[in-house]
C-alpha cells in the first residue's frame, strides 16, 4: 500500500510540474485562435487574448487563408498580423536559445526546449531548418530529429544533404527524420549509396532499414560483413534485424561469431533476436559464454525467443555470475513471459517451471 501511494505521489507531483510548465510557457497560436471561434467565443474577448502578447502566429498567405475558411473575422486576422510582426524579434530570439538547449545534455532541458517548441509547430520550422547548418554538430542532431518529429516536409531536402554529415549522430538523426517523414526521395538515394559502396553508409543504411527496405537487405548484408568502418557494420546488423528477413541470418552469424568488434557483436546478436530463428538458439548462448561484453545482448535477444525455448534458459543460467544490468535482463524477460515474479529466487522459478512445463510447451 505504501508502494502505491508513492507511485500515486509521483504521478501527481509529474502532473503537476507539467501543468506549471504549460501555464509558464503558455503560447497562443494559429489553432487557438480557431478553435475559440469555432468553440463561439465572442470577437471581442479572442480580441483580449491576441492582445495579451502571448501569441505566435504564422502568416504566410496559406495561414491566413486557413484562418478565414475557419471563420476567424478580418479584424482579427489583421490583429495576429500586427501582433505577429511585434513580437517577431522577441519570440525569434527565445526560440534560437531553446534550439540550443534541445542539444542540451540535461534531459530536463532539453524536454522543456522540444515541448516549447512543439507548441510553435510550424513557426518554429524555419529556425529549425536554419539550425542544420549550424557549426555544433549537436545542435544540428538535434534540429534534424525534431524537424523529422514536427513533420515538416519542406526541411527533406537539407536533411538529405545531412545524411552524409560528417558527424555519425547528425547523420542517424537525419536518416531518422527521413523515415518518419516518408521521404521518397531520401530512401531512393539511400538505395544509390548502398549499392555503390559511399562511405561512410550508416545514415543511409538507417534509413533503408526504418524503411524495412526488403529488396537492399543483400546489399546491407554485405556491408555488415565487409564494410571497414565499425560503426556501419553495427548499422547493417541494426538494419537487418529490423528489416527481419531470414536473408539477414547468414551475414548476422556470421558477424556474430567472425566479427573483431564487440558493438558489432552486440548489434549481431540483438538483430538476431528479433528475427528469433531456432537454428541461431544455440550460437548465440554460446557467444554469450565466450564474450562477457556480449552477454547482456544476448541475453536481450534470447528473451525475445518463444517462452518454450527462452525461459527454461533463463532459469538455467541464473546460477551464473552476472552483473546487475543482466540480472534485469534475465528478470524482465521471465516476467514478461510468465506473468510472475519471483526475483533473483532460482528455486522458485525452478519450482514454477516445473509446474507450467506442459502449459509453456503449448504456448
Amino acid at each position: 500500500m505504501k508502494r502505491f501511494g508513492a507511485v500515486v505521489g509521483l504521478v501527481i507531483f509529474v502532473l503537476v510540474a507539467m501543468m506549471n510548465l504549460q501555464a509558464s510557457e503558455e503560447i497562443l497560436t494559429n489553432q487557438d485562435v480557431m478553435d475559440m471561434i469555432k468553440a463561439g467565443l465572442s470577437s471581442e474577448l479572442v480580441a483580449k487574448k491576441i492582445s495579451s502578447g502571448d501569441g505566435i502566429f504564422e502568416m504566410s498567405p496559406q495561414s491566413m487563408i486557413d484562418l478565414k475558411k475557419a471563420g476567424v473575422p478580418d479584424p482579427l486576422i489583421e490583429m495576429m498580423l500586427k501582433e505577429s510582426i511585434k513580437t517577431q524579434k522577441k519570440i525569434r530570439a527565445k526560440m534560437m536559445v531553446e534550439i540550443q538547449n534541445l542539444a542540451s545534455d540535461n534531459p530536463e532541458v532539453s524536454r522543456k526546449a522540444y515541448f516549447y517548441l512543439k507548441r510553435l509547430n510550424q513557426a518554429a520550422f524555419p529556425q529549425l531548418r536554419d539550425a542544420l547548418g549550424d557549426i555544433n554538430p549537436a545542435i544540428r542532431a538535434s534540429a534534424a530529429k525534431t524537424l523529422g518529429e514536427f513533420g515538416d516536409k519542406n526541411s527533406a531536402t537539407l536533411l538529405r544533404e545531412l545524411i552524409h554529415d560528417k558527424d555519425e549522430g547528425v547523420r542517424l538523426n537525419a536518416a531518422e527524420a527521413l523515415a518518419l517523414l516518408q521521404d521518397e526521395a531520401g530512401l531512393m538515394i539511400a538505395r544509390k549509396a548502398v549499392s555503390s559502396g559511399v562511405n561512410p553508409l550508416d545514415g543511409y543504411i538507417k534509413l533503408l532499414g526504418l524503411r524495412k527496405d526488403l529488396e537492399y537487405a543483400g546489399f546491407i548484408g554485405m556491408r555488415l560483413l565487409k564494410n571497414p568502418d565499425a560503426k556501419t557494420r553495427a548499422m547493417a546488423a541494426w538494419a537487418l534485424g529490423e528489416i527481419c528477413t531470414e536473408r539477414a541470418l547468414i551475414p548476422l552469424e556470421d558477424a556474430l561469431i567472425n566479427d573483431r568488434d564487440i558493438e558489432v557483436k552486440k548489434a549481431a546478436a540483438l538483430a538476431i533476436g528479433k528475427l528469433h530463428k531456432e537454428s541461431s538458439f544455440t550460437k548465440l548462448a554460446n557467444i554469450g559464454s565466450d564474450f562477457p561484453k556480449v552477454r547482456k545482448e544476448v541475453l536481450i535477444a534470447i528473451g525475445q525467443y518463444p517462452a518454450e525455448k527462452s525461459v527454461p534458459f533463463l532459469i538455467a543460467v541464473m546460477s551464473q555470475t552476472f552483473d546487475a544490468d543482466q540480472k534485469k535482463v534475465i528478470r524482465d524477460a521471465l516476467r514478461k513471459h510468465t506473468s510472475r515474479d519471483f526475483g533473483d529466487d532460482m528455486q522458485k522459478w525452478k519450482q514454477w517451471l516445473n509446474d507450467n512445463k506442459d502449459k509453456l510447451s503449448k504456448e
